[in-house]
């Protein structure tokens, strides 16, 4: 049996509302970058072997690169590394958008998907480190960690559902976009937040 009561003291944490929504809008480009990638570069060049290879080396970027990052975090505090990677990131993504449209080296454009995946903001290891120091008690850590897993569910499957909203228009750059804008918006507005900040 579910205890709904539980959830209802968990969003009455101090501070966890603020912080929890702006981490949904930093983490909207884990289910929207990937295939936007991949769908725009097909579009644009009528490859899939670039699309498929860009869309891999973000991927493999964001693998290699993750471990490194939760560990200067560890040593460095969350605030300078989600604010530099909220920069770099979406810088990335604007990079790849604009060397595929005036560029036709396609290695340039390969190697800003790598750099972009290196350099995601890893909001959601700040978040689930946040908790413990938030929450009361050992039930309500509990559940914190159950609606933040459910959170990164949901946003497998609405992320694609938003690239394709973008496809349905003809504006498949602007998934790509609006994956930076998100990155870069959630995450300063996540260290921004009182339970961020204090």
């Amino acid at each position: 049996m579910i205890l709904f009561q539980r959830y209802t003291d968990l969003f009455r944490v101090p501070g966890l509302r603020a912080a929890l929504a702006a981490s949904i809008i930093g983490r909207i480009p884990i289910g929207v970058a990937t295939l936007s990638i991949l769908l725009f570069l097909q579009a644009r060049t009528d490859s899939f072997a670039l699309a498929g290879s860009a869309a891999s080396l973000y991927v493999l970027g964001l693998a290699v690169v993750a471990p490194f990052l939760g560990r200067m975090i560890d040593r460095l505090g969350p605030r300078p590394v989600l604010a530099v990677s909220a920069i770099i990131y979406p810088g990335m993504l604007v990079a790849l958008v604009l060397l595929s449209l005036y560029d036709d080296r396609h290695s340039w454009v390969a190697l800003a998907a790598f750099f972009a995946g290196a350099s995601f903001p890893p909001i959601t290891i700040c978040m689930r480190t946040l908790y413990p120091r938030l929450m009361p008690g050992a039930g309500l850590l509990q559940s914190a960690y159950s609606v933040d897993s459910a959170l990164v569910e949901f946003i497998f499957i609405v992320g694609p559902a938003l690239v394709a909203a973008f496809v349905a228009l003809g504006i498949t750059l602007g998934a790509i976009l609006f994956a930076a804008a998100c990155a870069a918006g959630g995450n300063f507005i996540f260290l921004r937040t009182p339970a961020v900040r204090d």
